[in-house]
């Protein structure tokens, strides 16, 4: 059996905040089981880069986001690589709540 996984990150277009900024997201796809959960920051939609999935431009701003973004996708990646090397089952769900678990820690 062939086994998938995807990590994405996007900003959620209907929950605009009051200053314009949306929320993002990261969606954790395993084995076609799907999870998404808040990346707890806000996102200026003139910096979104739908297309790679992190801020673009240089501003202070942009590299702000994009760091947070590249350490939720380490986490989620090496939660990903222990489940694989222990033989546990890596469901989706698991995955994001071990990554919501260590964004707490933080």
């Amino acid at each position: 059996m062939r086994s998938t996984f995807k990590v994405l990150f996007y900003v959620k277009k209907g929950s605009e905040k009051p200053n314009g900024n949306l929320p993002l997201m990261c969606r954790i796809t395993v084995d076609g089981e799907i999870k998404q959960f808040s990346c707890k920051m806000d996102v200026p939609p003139r910096l979104w880069d739908v297309k790679n999935s992190r801020a673009s431009g240089k501003s202070v701003e942009a590299q702000r986001i994009n760091l947070a973004v590249d350490k939720i996708r380490v986490e989620v990646n090496r939660r990903q690589t222990q489940r694989r090397l222990s033989r546990y089952r890596h469901q989706a769900g698991n995955l994001a709540e071990a990554v919501r678990a260590a964004q707490r820690r933080v």
